[in-house]
């Protein structure tokens, strides 16, 4: 009888645990597409947490970029890239990550 009362709080855990990750995913702020064109605007973004999966996911990113008419790139593109790429390798190491726990 204790195996079998084990098995059903194991199950009442697993429902309460599944409730309580659904309420948190509830509040998701991550992006499926997300566009800039300032490197302040893109740090402001991507400095938000998600409330439902800690680290958010701004999805594809797409950048507007305005050249001067003498057609050499601003300082501010430049250093959008580097943040963006700074982003992504961050967003690949949180990806890495949740495959760890998973398997």
């Amino acid at each position: 009888m204790s195996r079998n009362l084990g098995k059903r709080l194991a199950q009442v855990e697993r429902r309460m645990a599944d409730v309580a990750r659904r309420e948190q995913l509830a509040d998701c702020n991550c992006k499926g597409i997300t566009f800039f064109r300032t490197a302040e605007q893109f740090e402001e973004e991507k400095n938000l947490p998600c409330p439902g999966h800690g680290f958010r996911d701004l999805g594809q990113i797409g950048i507007t970029i305005i050249a001067p008419l003498n057609g050499a790139p601003p300082e501010d593109n430049m250093k959008l890239r580097q943040l963006i790429a700074t982003y992504k390798a961050a967003r690949a190491r949180h990806q890495a990550d949740l495959e760890l726990e998973e398997g």
